[in-house]
């Protein structure tokens, strides 16, 4: 996925439980899900005066359903200038098949009254394994789409699916969602489902967004919306660690100390994984319980 103004860390562990083959994961083309709330975007709105750049994002679209494991994203852009055409011509969307599944939807140009689309029937996903250089091999893939003939004034439009949680959290929530970027936007709408049984503690900085917090059947619905937002301009000279962007953090864990407990699990170490070190280090070996 292209998504320059979108730069949304969020701290994770990797899970290596294999790898897989493009070859061997096919890339699913359908509808999206019944339970996401399909949006409208004003293709005619333009970024306000003093932050023009090459494209101009009128909707974001972001909805989360903890429940089916699924997370939709919904994208509208708007090509500005020639220098736009060249930087937002390619989607690229990376997923893990050892425990995802890539769904798309659809990929459409908007021009002049008319629907082009631009979804091709068959993609083949690469494996670029972007952290070689620190000999970390996680098996991710990329499914890479070069938009054709794309001009100043086209509207690009698409939507696709993860589907499929990280099994190392071990049914554990973190999300961390953000409400500005760097450049402006038209609209940005982030919906949250979750099972009522799942408690969630929201953590804001530099904001206080409360959501609208509603009954989806029989699940809880968050969701969030923002119209005509400017872009955030910072100081050159701030410190590394500082962030000035408005976002909330969102986890079902109640303190650090629930962290520590979940990941120790991760850590644990047998007696013969132990014997095994032993033997490899020698008499260097110091003794403990883990």
């Amino acid at each position: 996925m292209k998504f320059h103004i979108l730069a949304i860390p969020l701290a994770v562990l990797l899970f290596l439980p294999g790898t897989a083959s493009p070859q061997g994961s096919k890339i699913v083309i359908q509808k999206a899900p019944d339970w996401v709330n399909p949006l409208r975007f004003d293709s005619d709105a333009n970024p306000p005066a003093g932050q023009e750049e090459g494209y101009y994002y009128l909707l974001i679209d972001e909805q989360e359903n903890a429940v089916t494991q699924e997370v939709y994203q919904h994208y509208v852009y708007k090509v500005l200038t020639s220098e736009g055409v060249q930087g937002m011509s390619d989607l690229t969307f990376d997923y893990d098949p050892a425990y995802q599944k890539l769904i798309l939807h659809h990929v459409s140009v908007h021009r002049d009254g008319k629907v082009i689309n631009q979804l091709p029937e068959d993609i083949r996903p690469i494996q670029r394994e972007q952290s070689m250089d620190r000999y970390l091999y996680d098996g991710s893939l990329t499914a890479v789409i070069n938009l054709k003939d794309i001009r100043v004034n086209d509207v690009i439009e698409y939507a696709y699916t993860r589907k499929g949680y990280n099994p190392v959290f071990n049914g554990h929530f973190s999300k961390k969602i953000y409400f500005n970027f760097s450049l402006p936007y038209e609209k940005l709408f982030q919906r949250l489902v979750v099972p009522p049984s799942l408690p969630l503690n929201f953590e804001y900085r530099n904001a206080d967004a409360k959501p609208l917090i509603k009954d989806a059947g029989g699940n809880k619905e968050y969701t969030w919306t923002f119209n005509h937002v400017n872009g955030l301009i910072l100081d050159d000279n701030l410190p590394d660690w500082y962030d000035g962007n408005q976002y909330v953090m969102i986890t079902d864990f109640a303190n650090w100390g629930d962290v520590a407990a979940w990941a120790t699990n991760h850590f644990e170490t047998t007696p013969g994984e132990r014997e095994l070190l032993k033997s490899k280090v020698g008499s260097n070996f110091v003794s403990g319980d883990t």
